[in-house]
């Protein structure tokens, strides 16, 4: 009776584990995407300013980037929220108490190594099959705008040479 009681509990203690993880995990991710998104704002796209593209185009054009951004992301959201879920934990003494209870800090920890490895796993899936794709979309998406709506960018301190037999 004793035995199937406290695996119960410790079913319902690796649910609030788990839980209390995926807030932080959403909260991180959302940021850092955030973040991310805006650096590539900030780099690729002040070379297309003055060429007409429209709000469509550079909607797709950071739908594309921002694939290849969930790669980046993705491990610093994982660490960030365990760190976030763990110190949550400490703060309000549940650490103390399932250590009082016996419960060793591995066993504690082993519900969101159980969630790392299947986020992992479909991190992995997800580089391998559908990252090239929108990879290739998106390269391929900056050379049409390229060729399309060609302009000049006059970049302090670089030299230009897209002008046939001239060097600005």
């Amino acid at each position: 009776m004793a035995f199937s009681y406290f695996w119960g509990m410790v079913k319902i203690l690796d649910k609030y584990i788990i839980k209390s993880f995926f807030g932080p995990f959403f909260f991180i991710f959302s940021v850092l995407f955030f973040i991310f998104i805006v650096n590539i704002v900030w780099i690729q796209l002040g070379q297309f300013m003055g060429k007409g593209l429209t709000y469509w185009e550079i909607f797709k054009l950071l739908f594309y980037f921002g694939v290849n951004v969930v790669n980046l992301v993705m491990p610093l959201t994982i660490l960030l929220s365990s760190i976030m879920t763990f110190g949550d934990l400490g703060e309000k003494y549940e650490l103390a108490a399932m250590k009082a209870a016996g419960i060793s800090l591995t066993r504690v920890m082993m519900p969101l190594f159980i969630v790392t490895f299947f986020i992992s796993i479909l991190l992995f899936f997800f580089s391998n099959n559908i990252v090239p794709d929108f990879q290739r979309k998106a390269k391929n998406m900056l050379y049409n705008i390229a060729l399309t709506k060609p302009a000049l960018n006059f970049t302090p301190g670089q030299f230009i040479d897209q002008v046939p037999q001239f060097l600005i």
